[in-house]
């Protein structure tokens, strides 16, 4: 369910008391850290840094672009990566260190069975 439009914009306090009080000259060094992935990005925001919580660590997005306003923080921080070749890619991994195992096996078994047949 979308936001209505005759809400204002959502921006939470600790945001708001960080960004609206002080100029971006004053904050310019400093990184803004927040958990809401949810609030607006409004046009008194651009020009800042701030470090999105995804669910496992901070990372560092900065709004500098005036195509920015009126979209969530969250869309600029991904919570999954991207794509299935990295889990298939891991998958793969495994499956070829078990043939190596096997492989390696098998050729221990052979040599120690033509090892027995040349002492007789």
């Amino acid at each position: 369910m979308t936001r209505s439009l005759y809400k204002p914009p959502f921006v939470p306090n600790d945001i708001y008391r960080k960004v609206y009080k002080k100029s971006p000259e004053s904050l310019k060094n400093s990184i803004i850290s927040t958990r809401s992935r949810n609030a607006t990005i409004t046009d008194i925001m651009i020009g800042f840094t701030y470090n999105i919580y995804n669910g496992k660590n901070y990372e560092t997005v900065e709004i500098k672009d005036p195509l920015m306003v009126g979209h969530k923080l969250g869309e600029f921080c991904f919570t999954k990566r991207m794509g299935s070749y990295l889990h298939k890619k891991g998958a793969a991994d495994r499956e070829a260190k078990k043939r190596k195992k096997l492989l390696a096996q098998k050729k221990k078994k052979v040599s120690s069975k033509a090892k027995t047949k040349k002492k007789k």
